[in-house]
């Protein structure tokens, strides 16, 4: 899990402890939603899995 409290301080944002404790929590379960959604996911629907670019992008 990120420190998302440690983030925020870094980041500069004025947030009270609470805030900072409510923001955590929040973003601690946002984190786990999609970390289990990501799992779900494909291969072949993960966007950018191979980049080919067009012979005319290439130099």
């Amino acid at each position: 899990m990120s420190d998302w409290k440690a983030i925020a301080k870094a980041k500069g944002l004025p947030l009270s402890d609470a805030q900072a404790t409510k923001l955590e929590s929040v973003l601690n379960q946002l984190e786990t939603d999609f970390t289990v959604l990501k799992q779900r996911l494909a291969a072949a629907d993960q966007p950018a899995t191979v980049f080919a670019p067009a012979e005319s992008d290439a130099q």
